[in-house]
């Protein structure tokens, strides 16, 4: 849904190390998302929107979304080259016959689903083996089910894994892309019970 407003702690979280986030749509609106809503964030925000919230760096755009928001997010990176990661929560793919649609990315991609309760679960699974050869992935699954642990405090593990990534990949922060990467360094995604998958990192 494109109100934001049950993803309060988990997004306040990420903004305060930093980074400016559009959340799609009025606060209270509780329609679907749709993939012209993230074309016109990244719209605001290369045109001068976001640069009242400091120095902002519009050379690295990344799209996200929880669940169908997803699938938007999904679409707005293999469209546009103002985009350069996609992290996709609870979500994949739905369609056998739409996963040509994988082969439309070229940036890197990251999952964050919530086990075989999940929905998004088996998906993910599918979607991370046929991407394109060469294109980084990063997959972490914790068993929450679809909900995530987004109104938990700072967002919960899902808040702490996505700030991990951020940081990793946006500040070269070797410490994140330890707890991200390495299961014996200490905090890691593993040992808050994620289980982990990466491939094409150097």
């Amino acid at each position: 849904m494109s109100g934001g407003a049950e993803y309060r702690n988990f997004l306040l979280e990420i903004a305060s190390h930093g980074y400016v986030i559009s959340a799609d749509g009025p606060v209270a609106q509780n329609r679907q998302s749709l993939v012209t809503d993230l074309r016109a964030s990244v719209d605001w925000a290369v045109k001068g929107g976001a640069a009242k919230y400091g120095n902002v760096d519009v050379d690295n755009i990344f799209t996200a979304g929880h669940s169908c928001g997803g699938l938007s997010a999904m679409s707005t990176a293999y469209n546009d080259p103002r985009v350069k990661r996609i992290m996709l929560f609870n979500i994949a793919i739905f369609q056998d016959e739409r996963r040509y649609l994988l082969e439309k990315i070229n940036v890197p991609v990251a999952w964050f689903v919530g086990g075989p309760n999940d929905m998004g679960y088996p998906n993910a699974q599918k979607d991370y083996k046929l991407l394109p050869a060469g294109v980084p992935a990063y997959k972490a699954s914790l068993d929450t089910g679809h909900g995530g642990t987004y109104g938990a405090t700072n967002g919960g593990k899902f808040g702490k894994a996505v700030v991990a990534y951020l940081q990793w990949q946006f500040r070269k922060d070797d410490k994140s892309k330890q707890i991200l990467l390495d299961a014996k360094a200490a905090g890691s995604l593993v040992s808050d019970k994620w289980a982990v998958e990466y491939k094409n990192w150097s």
